[in-house]
């Protein structure tokens, strides 16, 4: 039996070095099967973007495939939503802002807030109603708004869903439960909001005029049944608001007016807004003519006299932003 026929040894090292390949080999097999698996499930990913900033665009996936809010979709929908003229905080910004207060949850830096999980499970339900197109948030968190708004505490949206009317829109979102859906005919943009109780408007009014609520052809509004739930629902939200401005370190000035009792507790119908224009001119014409007074300064010829008047227009306290 010559050495050709017998049988083969490897050597040591290259024994060992086979071997680290093939461990090396399973080892790369087998890590994105484990990563595959303690990965979530998610839902189509949808192109979110800005109106007022059409550059700042994201892709993600709202919710989980169980129908749960995707924790980190929140950070940059609430980045995208911020407000206007506020530029983008810096991941930096937002872990030391976690770490310094843990207990603001509802905050993504002093200028930045958190917008409301519920609002991804409301965008997703559209984006299944009609998948493939583009969001447009045409606002968002608005410090500015007024105490009965969910913008001010990052629970609404004003968007637009390209190539869909506005009325399509809002008439699916009436079908969501738990949510405010805002119909605005003379606008661009459709509103979405977090609650605990649906409710809808219509405002008729257009951009840059004050609000005009009420009916509108084509759609079945009670404007009882739309102030009583507005009733209801203003304590809540002011609530959530004076603890959230609490929370933030506001200013005294911020907390007196937050504390404030609003005179738009008090359960009313909705005024036309041509019967308030009535009344405040009835208001001028039983008013006193101006007596003009004479100012005169010393060394000087006499200077044009100086109309005043003792009593002012009466403001009647109406809140003229969306009361929801």
């Amino acid at each position: 039996m010559t050495a050709r026929d017998g049988p083969t040894y490897l050597d040591p090292v290259r024994l060992a070095i086979l071997v680290g390949l093939l461990a090396a080999a399973a080892t790369a097999q087998a890590e994105p099967v484990a990563e595959r698996a303690s990965r979530p499930c998610l839902r189509q990913a949808v192109e979110i973007t800005h109106f007022r900033r059409p550059r700042e665009r994201v892709r993600i996936a709202l919710t989980r495939c169980d129908g749960s809010p995707n924790p980190d979709a929140v950070v940059p929908l609430s980045v995208l939503a911020r407000a206007w003229r506020t530029p983008p905080p810096s991941d930096a910004a937002i872990a030391a802002y976690a770490r310094a207060h843990p207990s603001r949850r509802g905050w993504l830096t002093a200028r930045h807030r958190r917008l409301d999980p519920g609002l991804l499970t409301r965008l997703q339900a559209l984006a299944d109603r009609w998948p493939g197109r583009r969001f447009v948030i045409v606002s968002g968190y608005r410090p500015n708004a007024n105490r009965g708004s969910r913008h001010r505490v990052g629970k609404a949206l004003d968007l637009q869903i390209e190539g869909v009317e506005r009325a399509e829109v809002a008439r699916f979102a009436r079908l969501l439960a738990n949510t405010g859906v805002g119909y605005y005919p003379r606008s661009t943009f459709t509103h979405i909001d977090v609650r605990d109780r649906a409710a809808f408007w219509i405002d008729r009014s257009r951009p840059g005029q004050r609000a005009d609520y009420g009916p509108w052809p084509g759609w079945e509004l009670d404007p009882a049944g739309t102030a009583r739930d507005a009733e209801l629902d203003r304590a809540q939200v002011r609530q959530a608001v004076a603890a959230a401005v609490g929370a933030s370190g506001g200013s005294e000035r911020e907390r007196r007016q937050d504390s404030a009792p609003d005179p738009e507790d008090e359960p009313r119908a909705l005024l036309d807004l041509r019967e308030l224009r009535r009344r405040a001119r009835d208001v001028v014409e039983a008013m006193p003519p101006p007596r003009p007074v004479q100012v005169l300064a010393p060394g000087r010829r006499q200077v044009a006299p100086v109309y005043t008047r003792r009593d002012r227009l009466p403001t009647p306290p109406i809140d003229w932003s969306v009361p929801w």
